[in-house]
């Protein structure tokens, strides 16, 4: 399997997949107005992905997981990129569903916390947690992890 690179593109094409379904992944810098290129890109595949019905869903998901990668990326590895993929897979016959991943590199482990009240921050994975089928995460080998989704 192809190994993610460094790249300044808007989306770059790595795994050899001949429908081109699901080898797409956009590099983001730490910089935080890459969150809303992210939210574009989320909702763009979503359409083109045959699933618009969840745009809305996968908009406010990207929001949320891709602004915690580029805080922690910042602190840790600020000079690295951010990797960012929405694919589908089935769920079963005709059932297909939204997948959206992140993976950074910092050693922080995501967790799901009740904030307190006046708090100005720590309910986005709370919030992604009630929209999302399904959610979790995967440690990479070589450091970091890839946050995921399923709506």
């Amino acid at each position: 399997m192809n190994q993610p690179v460094a790249c300044t593109d808007t989306a770059v094409r790595l795994d050899p997949d001949p429908t081109g379904v699901n080898n797409e992944y956009l590099f983001l810098t730490t910089d935080p107005s890459e969150v809303g290129r992210a939210r574009t890109y989320a909702e763009d595949r979503a359409r083109r992905l045959g699933m618009g019905d969840l745009a809305y869903e996968a908009v406010l998901v990207t929001s949320e997981l891709v602004t915690n990668a580029v805080r922690e990326q910042s602190i840790y590895f600020p000079n690295e990129m951010v990797i960012f993929r929405v694919t589908s897979e089935t769920a079963g016959p005709g059932e297909q569903r939204l997948r959206i991943e992140v993976t950074d590199r910092s050693p922080a482990i995501p967790w799901v916390r009740k904030a307190i009240p006046m708090a100005e921050s720590g309910r986005g994975l709370m919030i992604v947690s009630q929209i999302a089928r399904d959610m979790g995460y995967e440690t990479r080998p070589e450091g970091g992890k890839t946050v995921w989704t399923v709506l």
